[in-house]
């Protein structure tokens, strides 16, 4: 299965995602928002990734790159895992319509 994890820092993801939804997309995003509370933030992404099976493969978009959110996805790269920095509502609201409309050769 292939999967997409919206990560930001304070709740900027879930906002990307709120606006997705808002222009009519349907778009079954994982959403990490760090630092909303005292949660520390790598168990958060362990949380999501314990959620994906050894062959899925994971499109991480962040928002800031080297930023700390961005840096705790990193140990997670691999052969399945892929981290994109800098996300923004177009290359969301792509992703969407791709997902949706089959993405084989996007990875």
């Amino acid at each position: 299965m292939r999967h997409v994890v919206l990560a930001s820092h304070h709740r900027f993801a879930q906002g990307l995602l709120d606006t997705l939804e808002f222009l009519g997309a349907k778009c079954d995003f994982h959403v990490v928002c760090a630092y909303v509370d005292e949660r520390p933030l790598e168990p958060q992404v362990a949380a999501v990734f314990e959620q994906f099976g050894p062959d899925d493969e994971v499109l991480v978009l962040t928002d800031i790159l080297a930023g700390s959110v961005n840096q705790k996805f990193i140990p997670y790269v691999g052969r399945n895992v892929f981290v994109v920095a800098g996300v923004n509502v177009v290359l969301a609201m792509e992703l969407c319509h791709t997902i949706n409309t089959g993405w084989s050769t996007l990875l």
